[in-house]
């Protein structure tokens, strides 16, 4: 991964400067990791808040979705209720990931959303986060635009975050939590 971790980002200095501005959060400085089984080996157990993961998804319009569900919720590409959603679901590809939320694979991250001016992306967060038994501390935790640090926050500055500074309505979606 050592050519991919030049390519994640460059830290957390990649993160909008709005972030700075209007979010109270703690950014957490780790190696880069690529999925969510090594940042649960190299950097969950240090960090409050809820572990997240994205799936950026197209459909055969080439309608994009991005996805941040609790990595202990289950989000079946086949069954995923996604408002516009026209056919069956797949992950984009690399090239449309730069292209709609200015991203490298390994650095997906709800504050792509920041570089999609156009609105193309349509955006659903796992209603879980609000669980005071899935998600105690009420934080979430995302990449800030790279992979090598995660951002904690409250998840109503997050919301409200996202919703007037990336211009894009955060749509909660009901997923199962995975089965032992």
């Amino acid at each position: 991964h050592e050519a991919g971790a030049e390519a994640c980002g460059e830290c957390a200095e990649t993160l909008d400067a709005r972030v700075d501005r209007v979010l109270e959060r703690v950014l957490f400085l780790h190696p880069p990791v690529y999925t969510c089984e090594e940042a649960e080996e190299k950097c969950q157990p240090d960090i409050p808040g809820c572990a997240m993961k994205n799936l950026f998804l197209r459909d055969k319009k080439k309608n994009f979705f991005l996805v941040s569900a609790l990595v202990d919720s289950v989000a079946p590409l086949k069954d995923l209720p996604l408002k516009g959603k026209q056919g069956s679901l797949k992950f984009a590809n690399e090239r449309e990931l730069l292209a709609n939320l200015g991203l490298l694979p390994g650095s997906v991250t709800p504050f792509g959303l920041l570089s999609d001016a156009s609105n193309r992306v349509a955006y659903y967060c796992d209603q879980a986060v609000w669980c005071k038994e899935r998600n105690a501390s009420g934080q979430v935790n995302f990449h800030p635009n790279s992979c090598d640090a995660t951002v904690a926050l409250h998840v109503q500055d997050f919301i409200d975050f996202m919703e007037n500074e990336s211009r894009h309505d955060v749509t909660m979606l009901e997923l199962e939590q995975k089965k032992d």
